[in-house]
């Protein structure tokens, strides 16, 4: 017997399911598995674990939608690990049916449905006008010629140079459909490096990332040492190249350009470009495209994830005063008023110095309340960079960190006024509610 389990990005699974069962009726040992916005690899992989670990079946069959998509490259770790796995990417209503009846026959192997998979998946793709046409020789389809990285002639090699980092993205997952397919077409390099240590010395993630990786740039995955000496090596000097790397906090070859741009667009991670002219870019056009060589008075060069997110949370700060309480601390006024009349009848009374205590205690209870009230507004600030940073990601460690910070808030300040404990309250709970919801 082998299981089949159906993945694909949002809910593309339940439905195909609930398609073949229109067709076949009822069917079993066959799982659907969702990829929804804010899920990893790590929850794919997950799920997979706890479909096999339940089934008795000896084998698995993964069909999912996209070659080299989030559920196709956690199966393809998954099938690494196990004995009896393979993965068949896709997944189309003939290829499903014809799976799904062939897992019902007492003979029914791995290696035989991923035949039929194959065999069905591209048989049911016809077409009504080529199907009625007399069969015509087809032209042979030439081959489209590798894009090598092709050295700097000597003669215009600069002693000391670099290559010129025309963009530099942040992206956890290295190369995937949205960077082959739209970023790099968009920023049309010559070169596309993924700098990651943990990539390079993964021969399996090395391997997975090639086979996405853009037919129409040569593409590498290398250690950041590595990558630092690619950059600084003056054969390739001018070569316009695209880096992407897992985070900035990798800072081992001091010359290597980690992201020169602003907090926001460092660590937003957009799944888009911005819409101009592919290939067209010029600093100053957009902020997220500046190159190493734009104004050094307007970039931003982080050189850890926590400073990156700081600074993002001062400029939430200024940008959100509207959603948080104008005076987060309980008021002292009544306090500040009875040493100011304590003060006033010891001077007035008799023009005693000691009223100079309760005036000192005047002043160090406002600057108390003032640091109280600043490292309010300053957690705030950080919540509510948290919140904007998961609905620009969708990656979980901003709703954890959310759920964290406000749980400290709430623990740790109870000088908080009612209005603005409650504040904290609503990111406690909407980064319950979505943790929740993405289990």
């Amino acid at each position: 017997m082998v299981t089949i389990i159906v993945a694909a990005h949002g809910e593309s699974a339940p439905a195909l399911l609930k398609t073949a069962g229109m067709i076949l009726g009822n069917f079993e040992n066959v799982h659907p598995v969702t990829f929804l916005p804010g899920q990893g690899p790590e929850d794919l992989v997950e799920e997979y674990t706890r479909i096999v670990e339940a089934s008795e079946a000896e084998e698995t069959l993964l069909l999912v939608d996209l070659f080299g998509g989030s559920p196709y490259n956690a199966g393809a770790q998954f099938a690494a690990t196990r004995e009896g796995v393979d993965v068949v990417s896709g997944v189309n209503v003939p290829m499903l049916i014809e799976v799904i009846s062939g897992a019902g026959r007492k003979n029914a192997t791995l290696k035989s449905l991923v035949a039929k998979a194959h065999k069905a998946g591209t048989k049911g793709i016809r077409s009504f006008q080529e199907a009625n046409q007399p069969a015509a020789a087809k032209p042979a389809e030439a081959k489209p010629a590798e894009t090598k990285a092709v050295e700097v002639p000597a003669a215009q090699q600069v002693p000391g140079g670099t290559m010129d980092a025309i963009f530099t993205r942040i992206d956890s997952r290295l190369i995937h459909g949205q960077v082959a397919g739209t970023w790099v077409p968009h920023i049309a390099p010559q070169t596309f490096i993924a700098a990651s240590d943990n990539a390079a010395h993964d021969q399996l993630r090395k391997s997975l990332l090639l086979q996405v990786a853009p037919t129409s740039v040569k593409t590498n995955v290398l250690d950041i040492a590595k990558a630092g000496r690619v950059y600084n090596n003056p054969k390739y000097t001018g070569m316009k190249t695209m880096f992407v790397v897992e985070s900035p906090v990798s800072r081992e070859t001091p010359a290597f350009p980690l992201l020169p741009v602003y907090p926001r667009e460092v660590s937003m991670c957009p799944a888009q470009p911005p819409k101009n002219q592919p290939g067209k870019n010029r600093p100053g056009k957009d902020q997220s495209q500046k190159s190493p060589q734009a104004d050094s008075a307007q970039s931003y060069d982080p050189s850890s994830f926590s400073d990156t997110f700081r600074a993002m949370a001062r400029e939430s700060l200024v940008k959100n005063q509207k959603n948080r309480p104008d005076s987060p601390i309980v008021s002292i006024s009544p306090v500040l008023i009875v040493l100011g009349a304590i003060a006033a009848a010891l001077y007035g009374l008799w023009q005693s110095w000691a009223c100079l205590i309760p005036l000192v205690l005047i002043l160090v209870l406002m600057w108390v309340r003032y640091t109280m009230q600043r490292q309010a507004l300053n957690d705030f600030a950080e919540l509510e960079a948290a919140r904007t940073a998961w609905k620009k990601t969708r990656d979980r460690q901003y709703l954890k960190l959310m759920a964290a910070q406000s749980a400290r808030i709430l623990d740790e300040n109870k000088a908080l006024t009612k209005q603005a404990r409650a504040h904290v309250q609503e990111y406690a709970d909407f980064a319950a509610q979505k943790l929740g919801a993405q289990r």
